[in-house]
């Protein structure tokens, strides 16, 4: 029997100020009991880490 995947949705914002909007979606995340992580990456002061 194959091995069950385990997906993980990625929540990707461009500062802390999104924050406030894409709170709801983590909300939803966990409501639906999606497994989720959230980045705070800045195309500009970070590249490297949007890049990854």
């Amino acid at each position: 029997m194959p091995a069950k995947k385990i997906n993980k949705v990625s929540i990707v914002m461009g500062s802390q100020s999104d924050f406030k909007t894409m709170k709801l979606c983590q909300k939803i995340l966990k409501i639906l009991r999606i497994r989720f992580e959230t980045k705070i990456v800045s195309a500009h002061r970070t590249p490297n880490r949007m890049y990854e």
